[in-house]
């Protein structure tokens, strides 16, 4: 309940303009190394492998940890429970430049073209047929204005 509130909060203050952030400087490898550990054992108790492929290292960055954190856990958590028994949710991160790129992909059934342009749209899920279970604010919150904005450290 603590945790629909809160995304329900979020949702109020993007569409407001109003989404809080509390940039410092941090170090990226935590952030990354934090997000997986929270959810491996969701990933496992599934039969889902959680995998990471961080090719940076420690390097700082300037953002909202727990905004990232977020960004993070809604992404990963619709990765896990959008896959099969025997699938692959990866974490991945690489320096490219001056920026950061953190992508989460999977080797599950994916979302039909047709659906894609609707997936960050509120309180809609997109999913098979009773595999939803969500409040489709996840993806949503994700998108918000610049939700996971951060700067890489000089």
């Amino acid at each position: 309940m603590q945790h629909l509130l809160g995304d329900l909060l979020d949702m109020a203050s993007i569409q407001a303009g109003r989404l809080s952030f509390e940039p410092r400087r941090v170090g990226l490898k935590s952030i990354l190394v934090e997000s997986s550990d929270r959810h491996q054992l969701i990933a496992r108790d599934k039969g889902v492998r959680l995998h990471s492929e961080t090719a940076i290292d420690d390097v700082d960055v300037i953002c909202d940890r727990d905004r990232v954190l977020q960004v993070l856990g809604n992404l990963l958590g619709n990765a896990i429970k959008f896959c099969d028994p025997g699938d692959t949710v990866t974490l991945r991160a690489e320096l490219r430049e001056k920026d950061v790129l953190i992508a989460v992909g999977d080797t599950g059934p994916g979302i039909s073209r047709e659906e894609l342009p609707n997936v960050f749209e509120a309180y809609r899920t997109i999913g098979r047929l009773g595999k939803s279970g969500g409040t489709g604010l996840g993806l949503y919150i994700t998108k918000g204005p610049r939700s996971a904005a951060a700067h890489v450290g000089a």
